[in-house]
């Protein structure tokens, strides 16, 4: 059974999605597709997924759907489809479990925005009335720090908000971020105090640069850590990091003529490099395996270094990656038309 309240009928935001077991692409650089995992329709995607240890994971996309394995991906159970458990659709974006049972997703419209479940996904529960100050239209980005601290913030237009949670989830913040970005995408936390927020910093995303916002006290106050330069139309989407010290943030940009970037530190976010990625546009997914060697993926192509980002090739995988989850050196997953695994 689902507990949610349903206030707004959305139109599709994708074409639904099948399972499929033919066809299967061969292993690139320990990356292999699980073959029973969902599979979304040719130009579709998965949006996110989450790990709380190597065998159990939940998947999410907009199309509204979930879903969840404890085997480490060989097998798959659909736990919600929105319009057909709820009526309308709700375009699910982001995911972050603080243990086996209890998690959190965000979706793209103010009215539910924020979904939590307290028995492992079997059930979920609109908690958009839980959240205190402007509320958030949409959240891209989750991160769990503890079982009792929860950060999250979006959306990827025309809206920047950031929200937490000290207490488990009983009770959420939101802060308006548009002081300093026009558009907020990911957020990743290292410790209950030090963090940042990526996204753009226009609310029209053709003249917008790139943004690294940071803090120091669980997102009391942010800087601006870097804007890139150069180009304009381009935003900050995800961000990896292998090492406390050693970072990755990809940089999405409509337009191939001037390339893609990658942002990289190597100390803990205080300073950052542009990268160029020629050739590119839409990068989205980023994921690090170790501080030299990682992925890029979106706009139908995917990349990989070797070199810390100073060499990349591209390669024949899933060129839709939204988002990589690394589970440690040698074992990760990414979600993009299906689910993939690493192993090393």
């Amino acid at each position: 059974m689902v507990r949610i309240s349903v206030t707004l009928l959305l139109a599709s935001l994708g074409l639904g999605l099948a399972f499929a077991t033919q066809h299967e692409p061969p292993p690139v650089d320990g990356w292999h597709v699980l073959p029973d995992s969902p599979m979304r329709k040719q130009g579709r995607r998965h949006d996110d997924l989450f790990f709380t240890d190597p065998d159990t994971g939940w998947v999410v996309n907009v199309n509204g759907e979930i879903y969840k394995t404890t085997d480490g991906g060989e097998s798959w159970v659909q736990q919600l489809d929105s319009r057909r458990d709820m009526g309308p659709l709700v375009p699910f974006r982001a995911v972050g479990f603080a243990n086996g049972r209890v998690g959190w997703v965000g979706t793209l419209i103010k009215e539910q925005v924020l979904f939590e479940t307290r028995d492992g996904g079997d059930t979920w529960t609109d908690i958009s009335s839980r959240i205190t100050g402007p509320m958030p239209k949409g959240i891209c980005g989750i991160w769990v720090v503890n079982e009792q601290v929860i950060y999250g913030a979006g959306r990827f237009v025309k809206t920047a908000h950031f929200i937490k949670s000290t207490d488990g989830g009983q009770s959420w913040t939101s802060t308006d971020m548009s002081a300093l970005a026009g558009t907020l995408v990911d957020v990743f936390f290292f410790d209950e105090n030090n963090g940042m927020i990526v996204g753009g910093t226009n609310v029209d995303l053709s003249i917008a640069n790139a943004v690294v916002l940071m803090t120091s006290d669980g997102g009391d106050t942010w800087e601006a850590r870097y804007t890139t330069t150069g180009n304009l139309g381009e935003w900050g989407w995800k961000i990896s990091f292998p090492t406390p010290t050693t970072g990755y943030v990809a940089v999405e940009r409509r337009v191939k003529e001037g390339g893609a970037k990658v942002l990289k530190t190597t100390d803990g976010g205080a300073t950052w490099e542009e990268i160029l990625i020629e050739n590119s546009a839409y990068l989205q997914g980023v994921g690090f395996a170790t501080e030299d060697l990682g992925w890029l993926s979106g706009g139908g192509t995917t990349s990989m270094t070797e070199t810390g980002g100073k060499t990349w090739r591209q390669v024949e995988f899933d060129g839709r990656i939204n988002r990589f989850r690394m589970l440690g050196d040698s074992l990760g997953y990414a979600v993009g038309r299906q689910v993939y695994k690493y192993t090393r």
